[in-house]
């Protein structure tokens, strides 16, 4: 699964992968903190309803609400499985260098 999007985003879709990468990052940092990850849990929880919120509202288009909704499902749960997913969102370079040119576009557009 794609860690970015190819293309044009919207500002709430790269508001919404930027908020995965921190999300992620966190969770990382928990390691087995029961509190720390129960909290986590709790903001992956808010993530999902804001970003179906967005989708309703068309902020946010069909194909990045699909990888959003998953991956931060995915990194969120507790399983055999978290590890992968985290390291797909944070390790690759792709996911880093896109994240990079999220926050570039966002400072951009908000300069111009």
């Amino acid at each position: 699964m794609p860690v970015g999007i190819a293309g044009q985003q919207t500002h709430a879709e790269i508001a919404a992968f930027i908020a995965l990468y921190t999300l992620a990052r966190e969770i990382r940092d928990a390691g087995t903190d029961i509190q720390l990850l129960a909290l986590q849990t709790s903001h992956a929880h808010e993530m999902l309803k804001l970003i179906k919120r967005y989708r309703e509202s068309d902020l946010i288009r069909k194909e990045p609400w699909e990888v959003l909704s998953t991956l931060i499902f995915k990194i969120s749960q507790v399983d055999s499985e978290q590890e992968g997913w985290l390291n797909q969102v944070l390790n690759s370079e792709p996911a880093k260098l896109d994240l990079a040119r999220r926050i570039n576009h966002l400072i951009l557009t908000n300069h111009t």
